[in-house]
């Protein structure tokens, strides 16, 4: 085993092949804290519990690391005061991520947990590592590429990134290498893109602009369609889980969802105050609810089949500017101008926590997302690379 920080050996693990995952943990003492689990990589790959290391491919110096997974959920928060935090189950700041010397419009985790993506209106994307805080890349920091970025999102084999600006048309890039791979072509009326997302497919990226919702094939960057309106202005948009609806939040009271394949309006859900915009809105991962965020201080919760409104989040003192529901479907996040995140109970609607620590409208807040094979999200990606001789 080597440590990851200084190179330096510190024991040799002789194996056979034959050693379970879980004894593997053992062996390398990574036992912990009854919330935290330990998962086993094998050349950059899940391994399932219980299985052999034979089973799971293991050769001559694989590559072996260690996953710690906190079962409690951690959050993340993007605020105009420059900065992005993450903070644990228990509503502690454990990492503020510094360095953008404008607000930061957009934060998100890759969905392996390893990478934070943040967008800031300087012109700049920058990677971080989710587990220390240190800044992987960042990229393109000249003003020919990106203009006032607003939104980012990781593509699901978290190799990619898609970043929305004022001014440019949006881009995908490689976080991997650090290159642009396409630039989206096509009718301009995505221009001041307000947000990005990815199907989870990968095949389609959705776009909501200042007046237009588009679908996009995320191989060529060219567009299939475009939802039919009206929105009134600065659209938000996003998949749900399964990739078959869109929602759309706009600056109108009104939020829509529509077939995600044949641009067919199927519910508008009605409730916020007139003359609210609406600046977030996102479906619940199994799709059976849709949440927003809006100008007249509430989140709401829809059921996503009806349209009734099953929940009024209160307690903001000012606009709520994002919603996400955690990945088990248990919790809620709202960021709000009152420079504070809530976590809500999405069944009670109760706030169960009040993050506080930025001295800006918290613009972005989302939960970690949880690996495949696991039932709770991911706090921290810590890996100790080991070499294993057999």
């Amino acid at each position: 085993m080597i440590n990851a920080m200084t190179g330096e050996v510190l024991d040799t693990v002789m194996l056979t092949g034959k050693e379970t995952t879980g004894q593997l943990v053992e062996r390398c003492g990574y036992n912990s804290h009854p919330y935290v689990k330990t998962s086993v990589l094998l050349d950059g790959h899940l391994c399932q519990d219980g299985q052999t290391l034979a089973e799971a491919g293991l050769c001559n110096r694989s590559s072996i690391s260690m996953l710690k997974l906190d079962m409690r959920r951690c959050s993340l928060t993007a605020s105009n005061d420059g900065t992005a935090k993450v903070w644990d189950g228990s509503g502690k700041c454990v990492l503020t991520l510094e360095g953008h010397d404008q607000p930061v419009n957009s934060a998100s985790f890759s969905p392996d947990s390893r990478r934070i993506a943040t967008g800031s209106r300087d012109d700049t994307v920058k990677i971080w590592s989710s587990s220390s805080g240190e800044c992987l890349m960042t990229l393109c920091g000249d003003s020919d590429c990106f203009d006032y970025v607003t939104s980012t999102c990781f593509s699901p084999d978290s190799c990619r990134i898609v970043v929305g600006g004022m001014h440019d048309p949006p881009e995908v890039w490689s976080v991997e290498t650090g290159e642009r791979l396409l630039q989206f072509g096509g009718d301009l009326r995505y221009l001041r893109t307000l947000s990005v997302n990815f199907s989870p497919d990968w095949q389609r990226i959705v776009t909501g602009s200042a007046v237009q919702v588009q679908v996009w094939n995320a191989n060529n960057c060219l567009e299939i369609f475009a939802l039919d309106g009206p929105f009134g202005e600065e659209c938000n948009a996003s998949f749900s889980q399964d990739g078959a609806r869109i929602v759309v939040g706009a600056r109108c009271s009104d939020v829509k969802i529509f077939n995600a394949l044949s641009g067919e309006h199927l519910l508008t859900l009605e409730g916020h105050k007139p003359n609210a915009s609406v600046h977030s809105a996102s479906f619940s991962p199994n799709g059976h609810r849709v949440g927003t965020a809006a100008t007249d201080g509430t989140a709401k919760v829809w059921d996503a089949t009806s349209g009734q409104c099953l929940l009024t989040l209160e307690g903001h003192q000012s606009s709520v500017e994002s919603v996400c529901f955690s990945a088990d479907g248990l919790f809620i996040i709202t960021g709000s101008s009152d420079n504070t995140a809530k976590v809500w109970n999405a069944e009670s609607g109760e706030c169960t926590l009040t993050l506080e620590g930025h001295s800006g409208p918290v613009v972005s807040a989302s939960f970690s997302p949880a690996l495949e094979g696991h039932s709770g999200p991911v706090v921290s990606a810590s890996f100790s690379p080991a070499w294993i001789e057999i």
